[in-house]
């Protein structure tokens, strides 16, 4: 049984905008999860953008329209007590989850199955 009190690392994504090579689609939709407390946050962050680069889609704070340099969405990050969140479960892989997100963003840009 999980303990209310464990402390967990809360993700979560919420980009304004999603842009591939030569297309962009709004992206109204929040996605997040808890994870095991010990992951190293800056593990990651990093294979986030790294995960972006390699599909060369882009996760943006604003939206399709405002003019301006687009900037990565933030990959929020929070240590906090499992009872102060909404998660029923607490994941082990932010990999699978990070590759998930990204695939259901791709299919909002490009059509999806």
């Amino acid at each position: 049984m999980l303990s209310p009190k464990w402390c967990v690392l809360e993700l979560t994504i919420n980009p304004g905008c999603v842009f591939g090579e030569g297309e962009y689609t709004d992206a109204p939709f929040e996605k997040h999860k808890c994870f095991e407390y010990f992951i190293d946050t800056k593990d990651v962050k990093k294979y986030f953008i790294n995960r972006m680069n390699d599909t060369k889609v882009r996760l943006t704070a604003e939206d399709c329209y405002e003019k301006g340099k687009k900037h990565y969405a933030p990959l929020l990050v929070r240590r906090v007590r499992l009872e102060l969140t909404d998660c029923d479960i607490i994941e082990t892989d932010y990999e699978a989850w990070i590759n998930d997100v990204l695939e259901e963003a791709m299919d909002m840009l490009y059509g999806g199955d």
